[in-house]
């Protein structure tokens, strides 16, 4: 059930697709930043999980691993959507 939080977790980290400031379509495939995500929030869940003392039912131990599932989870859906060469963050299109 922890594996299925922090990938909900990881999920919930990544930048939307689109925006009111997007007015183009990613280039990239959204799903890849999202799976990345996913993976990314059960690793960091993990890493945390290791360094946590305590049962998985203590809300110490569940929001040390949320906090470490979301921080992973975002750091490695933002590579994977630069390495792509996706949503690179929400810009404005200013000129003509």
């Amino acid at each position: 059930m922890m594996y299925a939080f922090w990938a909900l977790v990881g999920w919930c980290g990544t930048p939307p697709g689109k925006g009111p400031f997007k007015p183009d379509p990613d280039p990239e495939p959204w799903w890849m930043s999202r799976v990345a995500a996913l993976v990314g929030g059960i690793l960091g869940g993990i890493l945390v999980r290791r360094m946590v003392n305590g049962a998985d039912t203590d809300a110490a131990v569940i929001i040390a691993t949320a906090i470490g599932a979301y921080a992973v989870g975002r750091v490695l859906g933002d590579i994977v959507s630069n390495v792509v060469g996706g949503n690179r963050g929400n810009r404005v299109n200013v000129g003509p």
